[in-house]
């Protein structure tokens, strides 16, 4: 009979929840998940902590309103417009970059200071390409 140290035991485990998929994070996810974290520390230091509140509040709406996985429908419908054979899917980070661009350029920010308004498009934005893989996906085949 072999007896194993608590960091052997610690290891293995470490190890099984890393390999089991869904109940624990691999590698990837931990990336992501530091890459978003750097994120958010840069913006609040360069742009301020009045972007990080409006991106943090976009981020959880969006996050509260989207679909558990890519392809479930969430609390709030997605945007497709048919075009033929295909649907073009307007994306809700698609449809928040625009608007960002839009309020850039026509110095639009709904009556609140642009560092929160654009925050908030950003959070919003972010939430679609970091929380969902198909989020490159913008023209589908339509089922006949």
């Amino acid at each position: 009979m072999r007896l194993q140290s608590a960091g052997a035991n610690r290891t293995k485990r470490f190890r099984t929840l890393a390999n089991s998929g869904s109940k624990g994070y691999n590698a990837f996810e931990m990336k992501k998940r530091v890459a978003g974290l750097i994120l958010l520390i840069t913006v609040a230091i360069v742009v301020g902590y009045l972007a990080v509140v409006g991106w943090l509040t976009g981020f959880l709406i969006a996050k509260y309103g989207g679909g558990k996985q890519e392809g479930m429908r969430g609390r709030v419908r997605s945007v497709m417009v048919p075009l033929g054979r295909y649907s073009l899917h307007l994306h809700h980070w698609l449809i928040c970059s625009a608007l960002m661009v839009l309020a850039i350029v026509r110095s639009f920010y709904l009556f609140v200071p642009p560092e929160i308004f654009l925050g908030f498009l950003g959070g919003l934005a972010f939430q679609g390409v970091y929380c969902y893989s198909d989020w490159r996906r913008i023209i589908h085949r339509r089922h006949s």
